[in-house]
C-alpha cells in the first residue's frame, strides 16, 4: 500500500479517535509530517546540507535540536549577548563540528547597543515597539550591552568550504532584514533559509513577513513551509511564524 494511503488511514481513524480524547482538554494531535521539525529534517537529508549557520543562537537550543534529529554536519553559531554566548560556548565545547562566535550579524560592521531583556532570548538590537504586545515583565529591558556586528558577506569565505551545502537559520528578534541585506552576496551560495517572521511590529523599525518573503524571493528562494510561532497568551493573536525557504533548483534534485 502506498505511503499516502497509510497516511489517509491514520489521519481518518487514529486522528479522529485521538481528537475525541484530546479535544475536551483543548489539545490537538498533529502528525509529525505536518511540523517544521520534520520538514527541516527532510531538508537536511535530501538537500545534503553540510553546514548550518545558526544566527541568533542564544545558548544553543537550535543546535541541540539539530543533533537530536541526527544531523551530524557542521554548525556555526552566532550570539551577541555575552551571557548567552558563555553558555553557548560551554554547551558546544565537546562538539568538534560546532563552533561559536560572540557577535551579531547585520548590514554593516559596527559596535552597537543591544537591548537585553530579562529572558535573554528576547534581547534585540532594536528597541521594543510601544504596543500592547510587549508589556510583560520577561520582556522588560534589564540592561544595554555593546556588541560587535559583522556582515555575513565579510565572514562567509572564512566559514564555508567550497562544496558546502548550507542552511541559514535566523532568529534575531526583528533584525532579520539587516542580516539578509548584509548577506546579499552570500545568499547566492546558500541552499535554504529558516527564519522567524513577524506579523506585527514587536521591535521598532523591524521588517514584517511580506518584506522578508519578498527579499528572499528576489534572491531565488521559495517559501515551502510556514508554522505558527509566538502567540500572545492574553489575546490569542498570532504574532510570529517560522518560515522555511528553499531554492527551487534544490527541490528539483
Amino acid at each position: 500500500m502506498q505511503t499516502s494511503k497509510w497516511r489517509t488511514i491514520l489521519r481518518t481513524h487514529l486522528g479522529g479517535a485521538s481528537q475525541r480524547v484530546l479535544s475536551p482538554f483543548g489539545l490537538r494531535l498533529i502528525p509529525m509530517w505536518r511540523t517544521l521539525g520534520y520538514r527541516r529534517e527532510q531538508l537536511l537529508k535530501s538537500g545534503s546540507i553540510t553546514l548550518v549557520l545558526d544566527v541568533g543562537a542564544n545558548d544553543g537550543q537550535y543546535a541541540r535540536q539539530l543533533r537530536a534529529s541526527r544531523y551530524a554536519g557542521k554548525i556555526v553559531s552566532f550570539e551577541p549577548s555575552l551571557e548567552a554566548y558563555k553558555k553557548l560556548a560551554a554547551n558546544c565545547a565537546s562538539d568538534p563540528k560546532h563552533s561559536a562566535h560572540n557577535c551579531a550579524l547585520g548590514d554593516s560592521d559596527a559596535q552597537v547597543g543591544m537591548y537585553c531583556t530579562a529572558n535573554t532570548y528576547s534581547s534585540s538590537l532594536l528597541p521594543l515597539a510601544n504596543n500592547g504586545y510587549n508589556d510583560y515583565p520577561a520582556l522588560a529591558v534589564s540592561s544595554l550591552e555593546t556588541v560587535a556586528v559583522h556582515t555575513l558577506d565579510a565572514m562567509f569565505d572564512k566559514l564555508v568550504e567550497k562544496d558546502d551545502r548550507i542552511l541559514l537559520k535566523i532568529d534575531a528578534q526583528g533584525y532579520e532584514k539587516a542580516i539578509l541585506v548584509g548577506a546579499s552576496s552570500s545568499l547566492s551560495s546558500i541552499d535554504a533559509v529558516e527564519v522567524e517572521l513577524s506579523l506585527q511590529e514587536l521591535y521598532s523599525g523591524q521588517a514584517l513577513l511580506p518584506d522578508i518573503i519578498a527579499l528572499l524571493a528576489k534572491q531565488g528562494f521559495i517559501c515551502t513551509w510556514l508554522e505558527r510561532g509566538y502567540v500572545d497568551p492574553r489575546t490569542g493573536d498570532l504574532l510570529q511564524v517560522d518560515g522555511l525557504f528553499e531554492r527551487l533548483e534544490l527541490r528539483r534534485q
